[in-house]
């Protein structure tokens, strides 16, 4: 079995055992860092889609812009066109739509 006790007795004596401890450290610190925004980002996702209420209009995952019906035991119905009704899972809700701006551009009737 190998003893660390000499890498480390070198390192302390060649004055670099800042950097070594820096070497190991700086990894561990960045994956703490990634891990707690990641949780961060989960939870503010769960709120938003917590605080979805029927006759709300939402975004899901995929884009889809419709209102929803109902929600429960994890299954979400979104209306996105009169009587065009989608069931869901409730973790593709996104949260609330956007507000609708901008130029939107219409088909005249009878073009293709």
């Amino acid at each position: 079995m190998i003893s660390a006790t000499p890498f480390v007795a070198a390192a302390a004596q060649n004055d670099q055992g800042a950097l070594s401890y820096l070497i190991f450290l700086l990894p561990v610190l960045m994956l703490g860092w990634l891990w707690w925004t990641t949780r961060r980002r989960q939870r503010e996702a769960a709120t938003r889609a917590e605080s979805l209420q029927p006759g709300q209009r939402i975004l899901t995952a995929s884009g889809i812009i419709g209102t929803l019906v109902s929600r429960g035991g994890g299954i979400a119905q979104v209306e996105v066109a009169d009587g065009v009704v989608l069931t869901l899972d409730e973790r593709a809700l996104m949260g609330e739509a956007p507000a609708a701006g901008g130029a939107t551009t219409t088909r005249a009737e009878g073009t293709d």
